[in-house]
């Protein structure tokens, strides 16, 4: 099993728009990317309730897998602040290997990954599956002074690339779960 996940809380005052409906929107839109094709890993794609609150949608997803459900999750993408610029991968708390395997996908396509630590994303979802011993990678966009707009009223339209970088990283996840799915065990 693959988990991808974004949180669905809001975390005002601004918008919300890229904390975190950026991330939770895109869900659907991979689920279809996806759908066509055969599939070796089940894909379960999971909104993730009280991320601001302990994270307890996340921690409460995987109590209610037992041992068993855990231990059939071979890795966990997190997805969160998409849309501000270029995808941007979350070094703390990143699997090595997934990294990897995103690096060897994200340059054919003719995209760059680079390592962007936020705090935010630090303790995002992706930190219970970490906590669980599960291969986790957060996808991003947040760098420089982005990293200040999500929970601000910077949070807004104005601060959002769709077009450009927000289709850029769906491009890029996509062929990333592709991957994952062929590649892993």
């Amino acid at each position: 099993m693959i988990v991808i996940g974004a949180h669905i809380d809001f975390a005002g005052p601004g918008k919300g728009l890229v904390e975190n409906w950026s991330g939770a929107s895109l869900l659907p839109s991979l689920f279809e990317a996806l759908r066509e094709t055969p599939r070796k890993h089940k894909f379960v794609f999971v909104g993730f309730a009280d991320r601001e609150n302990g994270r307890r949608g996340s921690n409460f997803y995987l109590k209610s897998l037992g041992l068993e459900g855990k231990n059939k999750i071979k890795a966990m993408v997190n997805v969160e602040a998409l849309g501000l610029s270029q995808t941007k991968v979350q070094m703390d708390n990143c699997d090595p290997g997934l990294l990897q395997k995103m690096a060897s996908i994200a340059k054919p396509l003719g995209f760059g990954v680079k390592g962007a630590n936020n705090d935010l994303v630090a303790e995002s979802d992706a930190k219970t599956f970490y906590d669980a011993k599960i291969p986790v990678i957060s996808v991003h966009s947040l760098y420089g002074a982005d990293k200040k707009i999500p929970g601000t009223y910077a949070d807004n339209p104005s601060a959002y690339h769709g077009t450009e970088y927000y289709y850029e990283s769906y491009k890029l996840i996509a062929a990333f779960l592709a991957y994952l799915d062929e590649s892993l065990d």
